[in-house]
Order: C-alpha cells, then sequence, then structure tokens
C-alpha cells in the first residue's frame, strides 16, 4: 500500500472565521475574560440575593457593571479595532511595541 504525502502551506495572510462564522478564535479569546466576569458576577449577585432576602446593593452592582465595561472596552479594543499607520489589531501592535521596547540594545560609545 502506498501513500503520497503532500505539505499544504498555511495561509496566514487572513485569519478563519470560526465563531458563527463572523468571528475569529483571537478576537472570541478577548472576548471570554469579559464575558466570563460579568457571568460569574451575575451569577454572584443572584445567589446572594437567593440566600437572603436581603434588597440589591446598588453599589456593588454599579462597581460590577463598570468593571465588566471596562473589560468590554479593553477586549473590543485589542481584538477589533486596527491601528490605523500599521493597519494591524491592537493587540499585535502592543505586543510588536513591547518587543521593541523590551529588546536587548548594543550600545555602541565613539571617541
Amino acid at each position: 500500500m502506498y501513500y503520497r504525502d503532500f505539505s499544504v502551506p498555511y495561509v496566514v495572510a487572513f485569519e478563519d472565521k470560526i465563531i458563527g462564522g463572523k468571528y475569529t478564535l483571537r478576537q472570541a479569546l478577548w472576548m471570554s475574560p469579559a464575558l466570563f466576569y460579568a457571568i460569574t458576577a451575575i451569577m454572584g449577585i443572584s445567589t446572594k440575593m437567593s440566600e437572603s432576602n436581603a434588597p440589591l446593593d446598588v453599589s456593588k452592582l454599579t462597581v460590577q457593571i463598570i468593571i465588566s465595561m471596562l473589560l468590554f472596552t479593553i477586549g473590543y479594543i485589542a481584538g477589533f479595532i486596527k491601528h490605523s499607520k500599521t493597519n494591524t489589531y491592537y493587540d499585535k501592535y502592543f505586543m510588536k511595541k513591547m518587543a521593541f521596547s523590551l529588546r536587548k540594545r548594543k550600545v555602541r560609545y565613539y571617541d
């Protein structure tokens, strides 16, 4: 029995839309911490309300909403918005910027 082996090159020019045909895996990963935090915050508030018949604490709810909106905003900017000069998404832009800033430099002194 003979098998043919073909090497198939990966296309890295674009990202595959895999989450419902609209979102890439990278975008879903940026939004998942915010979604996870929002779900756990809502579940925590609802369990506290069901265990005790105390009224809803509006200040804690406000803080939870602000934190989850902040996480959603960071995830949206990093995953969905492109940098205007380099035409790359902000998460890749910040990673390249950090790599450039933290690289080992050769300092030459001339007399």
